[in-house]
């Protein structure tokens, strides 16, 4: 109680009149904690909810699990919501593991009930024990800072961990003490996931290869990390302020400003810049970072994850949306009204001409004009070339930032593209001393002048 308490008052996790969503497995560490926190109602004038999420993984032992938790929170008058799903056949249908679905699942679950309270925090029975064992599991991933931190006492001002300062044999002690019986998962004495091998042999050897006991000292390490975490955390806010601008789910860091960073600063305004696009940094390892960070040519493309990517224009690096890049507008060539006028070119000059309303000689329109977004291998000739030109090139010449060539419009007859709007027409319609007549065009209405 006392270190749970100390925890609490230290990282500023709960306040009077607070309520609190508590994951309840039924386990020794969920159980001491949310006995824990029962006891701490009046004195903190809080309010607890358990949450139970059955995985439907271990049978009828899981439903007795289900009903013990029942059972506990109707003796302590804890109001308690529990869920069945099948973690199994959802990690299945998502690509998953059943560790990463079954997180998925528990955390939605808490999500639910926590909107449902509108409550002000979600405990999570994570212990000192845990810490370990995520750092040498980060620490085989090649993390960096952040991941050798482990676990956060704190998450998004709204996931707690109030018992991560006690050990496990202390969790143990305390259920003994007050006759708690919990539930015993006996799948985590079996050496099939990752972490009940580090917990149950690789722990072991390593207190016995250096006669003592490694948690400790690799607890010392993880408070190191969490306060260069701390440090770095005010210093990834200042660079992207600094380095980035923000619109539309578009991070857009000057590329100039970028490459004169020390490389821990490119990999820390990385990490800070995706996890604000995305709200989260799941799986974005050291790999991911480094793969934008090697970025030379422009137009090169990096996959951060399957909903992200970052890509290098002539002066900007770009984080975004796979699905930014598509603008479903320009793929409906009727999406947008195109004004047209067609007059004598004796009547030109009544006619107020700029980057946004063009004049092309009439007659060397081949049937309608309609307009639509670039695609692959386009070409056109612009005005004052012989030559074709890819439109890709054209852009990059023109230094046109990469997402908004997806947004400019191309006007075109049943042959060719005569207008880049607002930027260039095509040599092959421009007006001659032989022009005739002339075609006015714009995305704005015309009108004439007296």
């Amino acid at each position: 109680m006392d270190k749970m308490m100390a925890t609490i008052e230290k990282h500023n996790m709960i306040e009077r009149g607070n309520c609190i969503i508590v994951g309840f497995s039924g386990g020794p560490d969920s159980l001491a904690m949310l006995h824990a926190l029962s006891r701490l109602r009046d004195e903190l004038s809080i309010k607890i909810v358990a949450v139970h999420v059955n995985h439907m993984l271990r049978g009828k032992l899981a439903d007795a699990d289900e009903e013990y938790v029942k059972g506990f929170c109707k003796e302590f008058d804890i109001p308690c919501h529990t869920f069945r799903v099948d973690v199994e056949q959802f990690a299945s249908e998502n690509n998953m593991s059943f560790e990463e679905a079954g997180r998925k699942v528990r955390y939605d679950k808490f999500n639910e009930i926590f909107s449902h309270y509108s409550a002000d925090r979600i405990a999570i029975a994570h212990n000192k024990n845990d810490v370990v064992e995520t750092f040498l599991i980060n620490l085989m991933r090649g993390a960096g800072i952040d991941g050798l931190s482990s676990i956060d006492y704190m998450r998004d001002d709204i996931i707690i961990r109030p018992i991560l300062d006690v050990a496990r044999d202390e969790v143990e002690k305390y259920c003994e003490k007050y006759e708690l019986n919990p539930r015993i998962d006996h799948t985590n004495n079996e050496n099939h996931y990752l972490r009940n091998k580090i917990r149950n042999r690789v722990l072991p050897m390593m207190n016995e290869a250096f006669e003592q006991s490694c948690g400790d000292a690799i607890d010392k390490t993880v408070q190191l990390m969490k306060i260069e975490k701390d440090y770095w955390l005010v210093k990834q806010k200042k660079l992207f302020e600094e380095l980035c601008t923000y619109n539309d789910e578009v991070i857009k860091i000057s590329t100039q400003k970028f490459c004169e960073l020390h490389l821990a600063e490119q990999q820390q305004l990385l990490r800070y810049a995706i996890k604000t696009l995305s709200g989260s940094l799941y799986n974005i390892g050291f790999d991911v970072i480094q793969r934008i960070i090697d970025l030379e040519r422009v137009g090169a493309i990096a996959t951060i994850n399957a909903n992200y990517m970052a890509r290098l224009s002539s002066t900007d690096l770009y984080l975004f949306p796979v699905n930014h890049i598509k603008n479903p507008d320009l793929q409906n060539d009727n999406a947008f009204t195109l004004y047209q006028t067609v007059v004598p070119i004796s009547q030109m000059s009544k006619m107020e001409l700029n980057d946004y309303k063009v004049a092309l000689d009439f007659d060397k329109i081949k049937g309608k004009l309609y307009t639509r977004n670039r695609k692959a291998g386009d070409r056109f000739v612009p005005l004052g070339m012989k030559g074709h030109k890819k439109i890709k090139d054209y852009f990059i010449d023109e230094k046109v930032p990469f997402l908004k060539r997806e947004t400019i419009r191309l006007v075109c007859d049943e042959e060719k593209i005569v207008w880049v709007e607002n930027m260039r027409i095509s040599d092959l319609v421009k007006i001659t001393p032989d022009t005739k007549n002339i075609i006015i065009i714009s995305f704005q209405e015309l009108v004439e002048l007296n």
